[in-house]
């Protein structure tokens, strides 16, 4: 599915090898995704990750009486992946689709795809530096 030349750029971490903390921004990577028939495992590229929000609905059931019990269920992760959301682009869908998944739903058995790298042939900085150039130009015509 991939020609060669794709193969050498993209470099890809075999499934099984890598832990749920390897995934980084811009990786792709297989997900657990619900459909009318069960559900699929499908290629999507992680496009942030952040701590899953569990503190406001922790300290909100603090207040409940029965909050104490209902903690420590909550709390006690049966899945330590889950600790994290992954906001996803799923691959040959529309960006409207794009969603926050749990950790546990990442399919860390497949392989993990890695972003290639966007080098240009004779320019050592990468696309991070050709944004930051506008904004000297106009700076150094003070001078």
């Amino acid at each position: 599915q991939l020609s060669p030349h794709d193969s050498e750029s993209a470099s890809i971490t075999p499934g099984g090898t890598y832990t749920i903390q390897t995934v980084s921004v811009g990786c792709k990577i297989y997900i657990r995704r619900p459909t009318p028939d069960g559900e699929e495992e499908r290629l999507a590229e992680i496009l942030s990750i952040r701590d899953k929000p569990v503190n406001s609905y922790t300290s909100a059931q603090r207040t409940n009486a029965r909050g104490g019990v209902k903690e420590e269920e909550e709390d006690a992760p049966d899945k330590p992946e889950d600790k994290w959301e992954y906001f996803v682009h799923w691959d040959q869908f529309n960006k409207r689709l794009d969603e926050w998944v749990t950790g546990s739903r990442l399919i860390l058995s497949r392989d993990l795809e890695w972003p290639r790298p966007k080098v240009l042939p004779g320019k050592k900085a990468g696309p991070g530096s050709l944004q930051k150039a506008p904004g000297k130009a106009p700076r150094s015509s003070h001078y």
